[in-house]
């Protein structure tokens, strides 16, 4: 919803406002509207650039309409008089403040086509610019290089030295929540890389705090647990564990560095849960007390055997035709017995084969044999990008 103001805001509305913005797209709109009305311009724009200066987008913008604002980016940026102006005596470095009077003096503006081709369009001839970050700066590595324009229209008088007073007075505000918004930016892009991931894996995977409250969970770990076959086990989300089942205790366990396997039975059914400590715990505090970690609860169906896995597996570790045949009869947690027996072979065979398989591999036993097996399995059918829409 526009806001409109009768009178300048106040200081503490405009901070307000701005902080309001850090973990929000749509805000932006809102802060610009009530900055240009603390300046009193009649347009303005959060502009940012590439990291050489090359081209320029507008973040969000305030009293522009879309043709003029492409018509910027797409051209009449390589030509503004005002930028130009900027980069030679240095008025796009960080925390730089200043009019475009100063950088060019209105009747020279008035002679540019800038000026009669696209101002005029918006319309605008006074400039009040704050850099809030540029591109040799260390935040440009967190943040692009931006500055904030706001503008007033031909007729209008020039901002003023107590706009410029103003202006420099908030930057610091401005930089540090425009900063803080793009590190949140980027965390809710990497987030969304990281589920993509997940969601791309063929078992499941859930990721618990060190209290073992749940932080994410993947598509097939959301299929297994509405599972009738295993629902037993869990509570629906997102819950998950059964308080006081098996499975909530080995999480529980993990916490304080204590992970290891489980075989959840179902009706017709099984499954097997791997919990690894995402972080092993640190210092002991006091003789009771042990910091705790971060887990990660993996869930396999030992029917979907981990082919390119497996494949993987025998190519990186060069194991031989008769070792590959053990692997997929280890993944489903079968003894030396059982798999002689299944493959014709004496005992004696399969152990050797076995001691084969963990001297190439560096694994000691069955179960540390099949957490790196599981390390590497077949990968689902990406879920389709949606789009990341940017205000304008």
């Amino acid at each position: 919803m526009q806001n409109t103001y009768t009178e300048c805001p106040s200081e503490d509305i405009v901070l307000n406002a701005l902080y309001s913005a850090v973990s929000g797209e749509l805000h932006w709109a809102d802060v610009l509207r009530t900055l240009s009305a603390y300046f009193d311009a009649s347009s303005a724009m959060l502009k940012l650039s590439d990291r050489r200066q090359c081209a320029h987008s507008f973040f969000v913008s305030s009293q522009l309409s879309d043709p003029v604002a492409k018509a910027y980016t797409d051209y009449w940026w390589r030509y503004d008089p005002w930028a130009k102006a900027a980069q030679k005596n240095l008025s796009f470095q960080q925390s730089k403040v200043g009019r475009g009077s100063d950088l060019l003096a209105v009747r020279e503006l008035r002679q540019t086509l800038f000026y009669k081709d696209f101002l005029l369009r918006i319309p605008a001839e006074h400039l009040l610019l704050s850099t809030i970050s540029d591109h040799g700066s260390a935040d440009s590595l967190q943040s692009p290089p931006a500055s904030f324009c706001f503008m007033r229209a031909p007729g209008c008088v020039d901002f003023s030295d107590a706009d410029v007073k103003k202006l420099k007075q908030l930057t610091p505000h401005l930089h540090r929540a425009f900063k803080l918004h793009w590190q949140w930016r980027s965390s809710q892009a990497q987030l969304l890389v990281f589920q993509r991931s997940l969601n791309g894996l063929d078992f499941g995977v859930l990721f618990f705090d060190a209290t073992g409250r749940m932080l994410s969970v993947n598509t097939v770990a959301t299929e297994i647990i509405a599972d009738p076959e295993f629902s037993q086990h869990f509570l629906p989300l997102p819950h998950v564990m059964h308080i006081g089942g098996q499975l909530d205790h080995l999480v529980h366990a993990t916490t304080r560095g204590k992970g290891g396997p489980l075989n959840l039975s179902g009706k017709t059914q099984r499954l097997l849960a791997f919990s690894l400590p995402v972080a092993y715990p640190g210092r002991v505090v006091d003789k009771r007390k042990t910091a705790r970690c971060a887990v990660m609860l993996m869930l396999v169906d030992p029917r979907k055997q981990p082919g390119t896995a497996i494949d993987f597996m025998v190519r990186s570790f060069k194991l031989s035709k008769a070792e590959s045949r053990i692997l997929p009869l280890l993944f489903d947690n079968h003894t030396p017995a059982e798999m002689a027996a299944m493959l014709g072979l004496k005992i004696s065979t399969i152990r050797s084969q076995l001691s084969s398989v963990y001297a190439k591999t560096g694994t000691a036993r069955q179960q540390e044999l099949i957490l790196l097996l599981g390390a590497a399995p077949p990968i689902r059918q990406a879920d389709p990008v949606v789009p990341n829409r940017s205000v304008h």
